[in-house]
């Protein structure tokens, strides 16, 4: 179901969440309005245009724009909010890591969950360099994740790596659409819409000025 215009313009004016500062209030949270008239597949459908629309579109941006480097480095922060999402809450799902790699396990299985986390994600984000695993290039599909035949590094195509996640973030909302589910750390399976929402009422999203950066978890922010 597509959220409507009044169903944005609900989700974009949330008042303060008491559960952000839970030493201002006693007793249950009070219901939203939003939560009352807003489902879970609206919550999900809002969730996925500001993922495509806002995150990923950046990530192209860069990419057309000359940013080579900086695509692959806002891809990997992608690859993380799409694992975000993905993940039921719970202890070891709170860490980047497993998350990451369990996303990557099941969206991405061309490629190592281990090595795309540390050496690519990791080494990209934080230290603006690569672990050891991965050459990087673009423009070149006909090597796209075949080794270097002098470094043996696997080769990764930037627009051929960016067709991978936008595949990979097409599945996980078809998923949740479908009512799939993920195992949580005690491996039992957990909803992926039910993940979306609940993840989505803990943090929000980033998005456009007309469509508001919402938070059901209480925030309004503006990105523009």
């Amino acid at each position: 179901m597509p959220l409507t215009d009044a169903g944005i313009e609900r989700m974009a004016s949330v008042p303060d969440n008491p559960r952000r500062n839970p030493k201002r209030v006693n007793g249950p949270r009070p219901v939203l309005s939003w939560e009352v008239s807003t489902t879970n597949e609206d919550v999900a459908e809002y969730v996925r245009k500001q993922l495509s629309q806002w995150d990923f579109e950046d990530v192209t941006r860069a990419a057309k724009g000359g940013c080579k480097l900086g695509a692959f480095i806002l891809a990997s922060c992608l690859m993380d909010h799409l694992a975000y999402f993905y993940s039921p809450i719970g202890s070891e799902h709170e860490k980047s890591g497993p998350r990451f790699r369990s996303f990557v396990s099941n969206y991405l299985k061309s490629y190592d969950p281990r090595k795309l986390y540390k050496d690519l994600r990791c080494h990209l984000v934080h230290n603006y360099t690569e672990g050891g695993s991965y050459l990087f290039t673009d423009g070149r599909p006909e090597v796209h994740l075949r080794p270097d035949s002098n470094s043996g590094r696997l080769i990764v195509n930037l627009e051929d790596f960016l067709a991978d996640i936008r595949g990979a973030m097409v599945r996980l909302f078809d998923d949740a659409k479908r009512g799939d589910t993920a195992n949580d750390e005690s491996g039992k399976a957990v909803s992926i819409l039910d993940n979306i929402v609940r993840r989505f009422s803990k943090t929000g999203i980033c998005g456009s000025v007309t469509a508001a950066c919402a938070s059901a978890g209480g925030r309004t922010r503006s990105a523009d």
